[in-house]
């Protein structure tokens, strides 16, 4: 999953539609703060976290970067696999351009949240494939995978998916 991560960032920008909260560090500030405040009169859970969210936000925006082609939800569940080999990419509705370690940070959050035992090994696995090795890498991860619970939270109507987008978001923060 590291390399076909890889190989979706590689793909040519002007061939995938931009998430207009994601284009740019001071795009991303404003619609997460936007998102955070929603929230915070929402969910008690994220107004006792707010200051580690707004943390996050700022990890992201305060370096610069360039929005690449990214899933959106890139997570095992949405790979098919035969005899070892991906087949097929599910649910590329998401597909968009966003900051370019999104779906390597969701990945790892997604796999953490719902396999603590096994994450370790499989986050190794995933970056090396990848080819991620840099020293900061996992809050960065952290912190990006922080922001995109916090707009998929955000967009929610309520419900499960809120909920569970609440819980991821918890999830990345600590």
């Amino acid at each position: 999953m590291g390399r076909l991560a890889r190989t979706l960032q590689e793909m040519p920008a002007g061939a995938v539609t931009a998430d207009p909260a994601w284009r740019s560090p001071g795009a991303l500030r404003r619609a997460a703060a936007d998102w955070l405040e929603k929230l915070v009169a929402e969910e008690g859970d994220v107004r006792d976290r707010r200051a580690s969210i707004l943390a996050s936000i700022d990890a992201i925006c305060r370096r610069g970067w360039s929005a690449r082609p990214t899933h959106g939800d890139f997570v095992p569940a949405n790979i098919l696999m035969h005899r070892g080999r991906i087949e097929v990419l599910l649910d590329v509705t998401g597909l968009a351009l966003r900051h370019p370690e999104v779906d390597l940070g969701w990945w790892e959050l997604v796999v953490r949240f719902h396999h603590p035992v096994e994450a370790s090994r499989l986050a190794r696995s995933f970056r090396r494939g990848y080819g991620a090795t840099d020293a900061g890498l996992s809050e960065r991860l952290r912190a990006v995978a922080a922001v995109r619970a916090l707009q998929l939270a955000g967009a929610a109507r309520g419900g499960s998916t809120r909920s569970h987008s609440v819980a991821l978001l918890s999830a990345a923060i600590g």
